[in-house]
């Protein structure tokens, strides 16, 4: 019995191997015939093929489109995607300058202590992610633990909101 799940399982996998091979193969085929073929009566200026190689290092295809759009498309593509490119900066402008107030509002609130913390935290955190791609050290980690032990026992015990107790599905 187990050798002959085996032997469908190992029939399976190949079925599986072929149809993804054969996806591969037709997708390669479809390619080929969607491109349009190239002229050679008019070769492209050495500028006009260093300015499309430095538009592409700029540009990018939405998630996913690159695997289905041929180079003409790419093109309208990115005509689209400069047609809207400064009204999306705009409304980023916009979007961040609402934040910022958004946020001196809701500091607002709080009482001094209480920004005093947040700023504390908001500099450990900035320290933790300019050192989170640093290699770390053996003693380094003992220095840590110590600095933020230390750092604990000075700082005012923060008060939460209790959680609420957990209900039976009963």
């Amino acid at each position: 019995m187990i050798r002959w799940v085996w032997d469908v399982r190992r029939w399976a996998c190949w079925c599986a191997l072929a149809m993804v091979s054969s996806l591969f193969a037709a997708s390669a085929a479809l390619a080929q015939e969607s491109q349009p073929a190239p002229s050679t009566t008019s070769p492209q200026p050495a500028a006009a093929a260093e300015e499309d190689e430095a538009e592409r290092e700029i540009r990018r295809l939405p998630m996913y489109y690159r695997e289905v759009v041929a180079p003409y498309q790419r093109k309208k593509i990115y005509d689209i995607q400069a047609k809207y490119d400064d009204q999306i900066k705009v409304l980023q402008e916009q979007i961040k300058a609402l934040l910022a107030e958004r946020d001196k509002e809701i500091e607002a609130v709080l009482a001094p202590e209480q920004r005093e913390i947040l700023k504390r935290l908001k500099a450990e955190a900035a320290q933790r992610a300019k050192t989170a791609g640093q290699p770390k050290t053996t003693a380094e980690p003992a220095a840590a633990t110590s600095a933020a032990a230390s750092a604990n026992s000075a700082s005012p015990a923060r008060t939460t909101t209790p959680k609420r107790p957990a209900t039976s599905s009963n």
